[in-house]
């Protein structure tokens, strides 16, 4: 029987994969930097769920094939990709928007949204979280 897989569901099934090998290679990471009880992994699109897992390339990748998907928002958190970086402590991810935004690639209004509670992405950058924050130093004891 052979399975013939739409665009989205090969880049969901890919994103899938990369996600799996990295929590294979990551494996001393805590459940609550992987999976967050609140949130479906299930209802978000393959660029949200690369985001939140930190893959730089997936997010490229997609944002290559699919541009408009870089203005995609959570139907019920209202969360764009750039509030999800922040919220997800994901700096390789945010960098990346950020250079996107540098050479005009996005809008700067993507880092200016607000979620449905009215926090920006300093609001949920600065939230204290279970996990090491991929900074070493002082700066992630100020948490």
């Amino acid at each position: 029987m052979i399975i013939v897989l739409d665009k989205t569901e090969s880049n969901l099934l890919s994103c899938a994969m990369i996600v799996e090998k990295r929590k294979k290679e990551n494996s001393d990471l805590s459940k609550a930097e992987t999976v967050d009880e609140d949130i479906d992994l299930s209802e978000l699109t393959p660029i949200f769920v690369a985001a939140w897992n930190g893959i730089t390339e997936m997010v490229e990748k997609t944002h290559k094939d699919y541009p408009m998907a870089m203005y995609d928002v959570d139907n019920k958190y209202q969360k764009n990709i750039v509030l999800l970086t922040a919220e997800h402590k994901q700096p390789s991810v945010y960098k990346l928007l950020l250079s996107l935004k540098e050479e005009k690639i996005i809008k700067e209004s993507v880092f200016c949204e607000v979620d449905n509670e009215g926090n920006s992405a300093l609001h949920l950058a600065a939230k204290s979280t279970n996990f090491n924050w991929p900074v070493p130093g002082a700066l992630s004891q100020m948490q």
